[in-house]
């Protein structure tokens, strides 16, 4: 019975079992054949036969037929033909003949010696080979050069049958014209742009004429008025007729007649309507508050084409002035003072401007007063506002007339 119980228990296992097989059964190492890593991995999940089963059989040990077939599997595995060795690839041997090295300083030397071996370690990983790679050359882009569009040969189809806008003549005239330009002589005049300084030397002469034409009191003949009746046709026909008066036409009109200084080399817009004292205070009401020269000039020069009295003013509608004045913004106060200075300027015995609650107008405050002074009065002041203080300070200057006086006078 210890016999039979020493016997069961040295019964060995089925894994035991198997690895004694396994090493009863190893060929020698010149009979096998190297098998990659991937052949040897098992497709299945298990070659093993389940313990269970293995130890319901016969006591316990392995049945002759399925050791047999385990064996089979084993020899199948490790002989499995069909993938190849996997060879690593080699580094085709770089030239014999080496580089001359000599005159190369230490620091170029090294970096030789490490594109040689990052070479030597991309060729062992099969990159690229050391061969080809010294052989190649970058290759050489080719510059292109833009094809010019061909002149068109033949004319649109839309114009198939019309005549041709320019006739042989009309291009012949044009080319005998070019050709006289080309051969102009020297000594005659060719016509060209004025200077900054010829405009404004013009400009000065033709305000001094203009002036002196507009501030003729009488007939063009240079007769003065001597009645009041004579002087009331003067105040008419500068004026228009809605001018009011009950006595002194005389004083009526000169108190209404400007005494303008010379025109300077600012070229200020005040300078264009000092004749008339009506037109300098419409200037100075409709270029406040706006900064563009331009839209200043071009919409006062419209104004007085519109109305170039103060009495075509007094029969324009309200509609038809925001028209011309639009522009320059904020209506409602600007007509209301070109109404205020217009019915001042017509119903005054003795027209004067200022500050005081007697001569003050609605919208004419310090820049029109100061403006009124300068350049109807001719009156050297000292204002607040720069382009003011810039003309009294040139007229000082330039022998302007007038005496030095506080701008509150």
């Amino acid at each position: 019975s210890s016999k039979a119980e020493r016997s069961e228990c040295e019964t060995p296992s089925p894994s035991e079992g198997l690895r004694r097989s396994s090493r009863r059964k190893r060929k020698p190492d010149s009979e096998l054949k190297f098998v990659s890593p991937e052949a040897k991995r098992p497709k299945s999940k298990s070659i093993v036969p389940n313990k269970d089963a293995v130890t319901e059989k016969s006591g316990g040990d392995i049945a002759a037929g399925e050791k047999g077939n385990i064996e089979e599997k084993r020899e199948i595995d490790t002989t499995k033909p069909g993938k190849a060795e996997a060879k690593a690839p080699t580094a085709k041997p770089a030239d014999a003949g080496q580089e001359d090295t000599s005159g190369l300083s230490e620091y170029e030397l090294q970096r030789l010696a490490h594109i040689k071996r990052n070479q030597e370690f991309m060729a062992r990983l099969g990159i690229f080979s050391l061969v080809d790679s010294g052989s190649k050359k970058a290759p050489k882009k080719k510059k292109k050069t833009p094809k010019l569009p061909a002149e068109p040969t033949r004319r649109s189809s839309r114009l198939v049958g019309e005549k041709p806008q320019y006739t042989g003549e009309t291009i012949d005239r044009f080319g005998e014209e070019l050709d006289r330009k080309a051969n102009r002589p020297s000594n005659e005049r060719v016509p060209r742009w004025m200077t900054n300084e010829e405009v404004l030397a013009d400009s000065k002469k033709w305000l001094e004429e203009s002036r002196a034409a507009l501030l003729n009191v009488g007939t063009a003949e240079g007769a003065k008025p001597a009645t009041n009746d004579e002087w009331k046709k003067e105040a008419v026909r500068r004026w228009g007729d809605k001018v009011r008066c009950t006595s002194d036409w005389k004083k009526y009109v000169e108190s209404r007649l400007p005494n303008p200084p010379p025109p300077s080399a600012l070229d200020l817009l005040q300078e264009y309507y000092a004749h008339d004292m009506w037109q300098l205070l419409v200037c100075c009401v409709l270029m406040s508050r706006v900064s563009s020269w331009n839209t200043k000039h071009n919409t006062i020069s419209k104004f007085f084409e519109v109305y170039p009295v103060p009495s075509d003013f007094l029969d324009a509608k309200p509609a038809e002035v925001l028209d011309v004045i639009r522009p320059l913004g904020l209506f409602p106060g600007r007509m209301k003072s070109l109404v205020a200075v217009t019915q001042r300027f017509l119903e005054m015995e003795e027209f004067d401007v200022g500050l005081s609650k007697e001569l003050k107008i609605y919208g004419i405050g310090e820049f029109g007063f100061h403006s009124f002074q300068l350049f109807c009065l001719g009156k050297i002041i000292s204002p607040k506002d720069r382009a003011l203080a810039a003309f009294a300070n040139w007229q000082r200057k330039n022998g302007g007339k007038g005496t030095s006086q506080p701008a509150d006078q």
